[in-house]
């Protein structure tokens, strides 16, 4: 199968969870993920609407208290970025490309998007910036989002490195990698030096 279908394949079908989830769980519906006496945490909703009346009132919020809870939010970029990482690093590994990078690179996101949830990494980043001292982990919706900014960004970096009968170059990634880095810093005043130095480093 040609790499473009797998692209395809893998939207339609992370598209399609978002469409299962949209149909058949209310605003209040949540799976219970923890079990850490705190109920923001330990509850994860599917699909986050304070308007009960429309499911759509908060496909993109920024307000506090709710981070990480909408289909998009000021982090949706940065999954792009993880996404061309993933790829680069996969492809530097392998040395060749094969369509098992996508799948890997998607599986280290998916990965991710676990630890990111789990009350220890939670407490750090409310430790450290302000600007995730409200994050109590994600919705499945906001996760089924970020996965699909990751193959945005899987596709990005296979566009720019993989040419057909040419040698993969990965040159091209990186000066991309560096351009999303100081637009998400732009834009959202956060980016993955930044997340991983609040994570690993000032919090140690």
């Amino acid at each position: 199968m040609k790499t473009q279908y797998h692209f395809i394949l893998i939207i339609y079908i992370l598209v399609f969870i978002l469409f299962l989830i949209y149909l058949f769980t209310d605003c209040d519906d949540y799976i219970k993920v923890l079990n850490t006496g705190n109920i923001k945490i330990d509850n994860m909703p599917y699909w986050v609407c304070p308007d009960k009346n429309n499911k759509f009132s908060r496909i993109k919020k920024f307000n506090k208290g709710k981070t990480s809870m909408s289909i998009l939010d000021k982090w949706s970029i940065t999954h792009i970025t993880h996404g061309m990482i993933f790829f680069t690093i996969l492809l530097d590994i392998n040395k060749k490309y094969s369509n098992k990078i996508i799948y890997i690179s998607l599986f280290i996101e998916l990965v991710w998007e676990i630890l990111e949830n789990l009350p220890y990494i939670i407490n750090k980043y409310r430790r450290s910036r302000t600007i995730y001292r409200d994050y109590v982990g994600d919705s499945i919706s906001n996760i089924v989002s970020d996965l699909i900014f990751t193959v945005f960004g899987i596709i990005i970096a296979y566009d720019l490195s993989i040419k057909p009968h040419m040698k993969p170059s990965l040159k091209p990634l990186f000066y991309v990698i560096i351009f999303f880095e100081l637009l998400t810093y732009y834009l959202i005043d956060d980016n993955i030096i930044i997340n991983l130095y609040s994570l690993f480093i000032e919090n140690k």
